[in-house]
């Protein structure tokens, strides 16, 4: 799984090949802390596979293992499997099961053991186990709820839950107690037509907004409640059907993303020498209404100089200022990454206005694979930067099809319960090809209008050849100068150029669409931004630019393999032969690339050599999300000290 979805904790997949690692980046070096999952059955010890044998025994040998910051887990796929390991040293490691006795386990039921042992590995020094679930709920009608959750949890996962006084040790103050768990407790709150009239339940959450406690809310309300408390605001939820299987995995989930988050914004505090007593450490957005409780009830839980810092996406703007009225100062970890504490006192709702960012990408399955990475990795990637961007004011534009599944539809998906009314359409154009467009019927036109700014382009004046008709079938050479025109127009009026990915081979067009698109934006000196972890066109691109060797050079830049791989391709270097000017010429594009030189990429983009090798070889969304935010802050400041 990638880093988005349910506990946002960033994962790397690979065969019985270890994933490649870009320059200088080893994959299980990639955070403080790193697990590694080996999926074992005889198939695989059978194959005797040295380099996994290497890989888990190098793993294991690590100092952090022996201190916790890694974690060797196992899953036995097949009886007796996990007595197969290949390294003595954890051959007693209690495995996780795929099998209950004769039947085989659902993968949700896997992936959820799995998720307990990493949020036991960020359990707090000092803690000796995992924080207590608090099942908070109404006598008067949660009881049963809690009971079945309960038992539940009991018996599927290793996670202790505090249910009700029989969890108060004997002469303990009952009030006093309760405060003290939840102040170190993952709540659920059983939300039944009854809880609001419970002041019990709701000073247990009272209790959980002041320590900003990790909080899931579970819906089970039958007839209707009288109101919905403030308190809820910007809370997950999940609908009660009777469903605990379901419920308890929202539960973990929830519950390892809320212990993640935390712990991710209590390291970046740490690297960058801030004090950790002036930060809160937020798992979810701080909400006005909440805030609001939390300080009437406890006038000290935080100064003005206190600053709250949640995951993304960031807040509207609005909401920012009218919690900065109360004194809040409140930004996301990419906020705090990019551009410091300091992010918060901007009074810019939307700093970003006026920035158009081309992405420029396509899917690579095969190179994606070797990086150990997967389609979802790709998608985590592109819409998190986009929601990110969007709520900050960018504006975007990207060459694609439009199809129901592309990475288009998929963008503009992402940001849509972010915007207003008509606000995706205005700030998205997606260009389109003629000999796409000119398939479409006017009722499809019309329902991707109201999605998106459609930039349709006309055919393009062949200089290589007559235009073909409308209705004939599009030759390789009409499509190539196609592709070719619309990409000038949609690099020309870009602020920056961002690439990820993108096909090597198989593709239409003179060139590969990301190395055409990066290539044109280097001509017109636009900054440019390389996400190289995930491999594809945009790793070759880095690789060239930052080359000791200024002979070397990926396969990608042979004409001749592009030719042999592809009969239509040959046959549109043919048509092409005429006509100098139009010929690829991929050796050219790459004395481009290595004129720019690493030195060159970073006079453009902003980011220091460095922080561009960081890009470059990062997998992990927020690192990425964080340093081209960075580049283009930076871009800005420079833009406005040109202007005056």
């Amino acid at each position: 799984m990638p880093a988005s979805g349910s506990s946002e904790i960033p994962v790397w997949l690979a065969g019985l090949r270890i994933p490649a690692a870009p320059r200088g980046r080893p994959v299980l070096d990639d955070a403080d802390r790193n697990a590694l999952v080996v999926v074992i059955d005889s198939e695989l010890y059978r194959a005797r596979v040295p380099a996994w044998r290497q890989l888990v025994e190098d793993f294991t040998a690590h100092p952090d293992f022996a201190a916790g910051r890694r974690a060797y887990i196992p899953v036995a796929a097949t009886s007796g499997a996990h007595l197969l390991s290949p390294v003595p040293a954890v051959a007693n490691t209690n495995a996780v099961p795929a099998r209950d006795g004769s039947q085989q386990r659902d993968l949700g039921s896997i992936v959820q053991d799995i998720q307990v042992v990493l949020a036991r590995m960020l359990t707090p020094s000092g803690m000796p186990e995992l924080p207590t679930l608090f099942l908070s709920h109404a006598k008067a009608d949660g009881e049963v709820v809690a009971q079945e959750l309960r038992e539940h949890l009991f018996k599927k996962t290793q996670l202790k839950t505090f249910f009700d006084r029989n969890d108060i040790p004997h002469a303990s103050n009952f009030e006093t107690s309760i405060e003290h768990v939840i102040a170190n407790a993952f709540v659920v709150l059983i939300w039944t037509d009854r809880f609001a009239d419970s002041q019990w339940c709701l000073q247990e959450l009272g209790w959980a907004l002041k320590y900003s406690r990790p909080i899931l809310v579970i819906d089970a309300i039958r007839e209707g409640a009288p109101r919905i408390l403030p308190g809820f605001t910007n809370l997950p939820i999940i609908r009660w059907q009777g469903n605990p299987d379901t419920v308890i995995r929202a539960i973990v989930s929830e519950f390892l993303r809320g212990m993640s988050q935390q712990a991710l914004i209590g390291s970046c505090v740490e690297a960058l020498g801030m004090d950790a007593s002036s930060v809160i450490a937020r798992s979810l957005p701080p909400a006005l209404q909440s805030e609001l409780l939390t300080r009437l009830e406890v006038s000290t839980h935080a100064s003005s100089e206190t600053l709250h810092v949640y995951p993304d996406p960031p807040l509207p703007g609005e909401e920012l200022a009218l919690l900065a009225r109360m004194g809040i100062r409140a930004i996301t970890t990419t906020q705090l990454l990019a551009h410091g504490p300091a992010a918060s006192n901007s009074r810019d709702d939307e700093p970003l206005k006026g920035v158009q960012v081309v992405f420029s990408t396509s899917n690579d399955e095969e190179d994606l694979e070797v990086c150990g990475q997967s389609t979802e990795h790709l998608d985590a990637v592109l819409s998190g930067m986009a929601l990110h961007m969007f709520v900050l004011g960018a504006s975007f534009a990207t060459g694609g099809d439009f199809r129901s599944n592309g990475f288009v539809t998929r963008l503009i998906d992402s940001v849509r319960p972010y915007a207003r009314e008509n606000a995706v359409a205005e700030r998205f154009e997606s260009h389109i090809v003629w000999p796409i467009h000119k398939e479409w019927k006017m009722e499809d036109m019309e329902e991707r209008e109201l999605h998106v700014t459609l930039v349709l382009h006309p055919p393009p004046n062949s200089r290589a050849g007559p235009s073909v008709r409308m209705d004939s079938k599009i030759p390789p050479l009409e499509w190539a100068l196609a592709l070719t025109e619309m990409r000038r127009s949609l690099i020309k009026n870009a602020t920056c150029l961002v690439a990820i990915c993108g096909r090597r081979f198989g593709f239409r067009g003179r060139y590969p669409g990301v190395l055409e698109e990066l290539a044109l934006a280097i001509e017109l000196k636009i900054p440019v931004y390389l996400v190289a972890g995930l491999g594809g066109v945009t790793r070759d691109v880095w690789d060239v630019i930052s080359a000791d060797d200024p002979a070397w050079s990926p396969d990608v830049f042979d004409l001749q393999q592009h030719i042999e791989k592809a009969e239509e391709y040959a046959e549109l270097v043919k048509d092409l032969a005429h006509e100098p000017s139009l010929k690829p010429d991929f050796s050219g594009v790459r004395m481009l690339l290595r004129r720019l030189g690493l030195k060159g990429l970073s006079e453009i983009n902003r980011l220091t050599e460095d922080e561009n090798r960081q890009l470059a070889s990062s997998r992990s969304p927020l690192e990425i999300h964080a340093l081209i935010a960075k580049g283009i802050s930076r871009l800005k400041v420079g833009r406005a000290e040109v202007m005056r």
